[in-house]
């Protein structure tokens, strides 16, 4: 299921959304983020707290449907995955929200729900005053304070060293 859905979606998600995509990491986002906006000092990285918690079935799954894979047995699959039945030490219950954390088809779920959000922020006209206005400039004193002094780059060279972090 999950190489199925990652081979009609991968090519439709946005180039600048990198969480939870194969052959993205947190550093492919920091060469993005450096190649698009060499000024920039700042990225804002997201943490949407219970995410995989919160998903409401009937729209993840309408949202699949809807967009890439209409055929029944493959919904009905997916149904079936996200309303597996969790084991806990007192019970277990049937999970009525939220895709099951650990699922091999649980990313690229989430990167399909978070994709809506990612369009709705591209094409919003609220995020308009953001998108618009001079470009950013960088602080050219607060760069510099960023600086190391050849002793503190002498310092850290050798801390490297020891550490075994740094070979010649």
């Amino acid at each position: 299921m999950a190489v199925i859905l990652e081979t009609l979606c991968e090519h439709r998600f946005y180039e600048c959304s990198f969480g939870f995509r194969r052959g993205r990491s947190t550093h492919d986002a920091l060469t993005y983020i450096k190649k698009k906006v060499p000024s920039g000092m700042w990225a804002i990285e997201g943490d949407i707290s219970r995410c995989f918690d919160s998903f409401n079935h009937k729209r993840l799954v309408s949202l699949v449907k809807k967009k890439y894979v209409s055929e029944q047995v493959f919904i009905d699959l997916i149904y079936k995955a996200l309303k597996c039945k969790i084991i806990s030490i007192n019970s277990s219950f049937i999970n009525k929200i939220g895709t099951p954390q650990g699922s091999v088809v649980s990313p690229i779920l989430s990167n399909i729900y978070l994709h809506e959000l990612d369009c709705f922020i591209n094409t919003s006209k609220i995020m308009d005053k953001f998108r618009k206005g001079k470009p950013a400039r960088s602080n050219h004193k607060f760069v510099s304070s960023l600086k190391l002094s050849k002793a503190e780059l002498i310092e850290a060279e050798n801390i490297k060293k020891t550490k075994g972090k740094l070979k010649y």
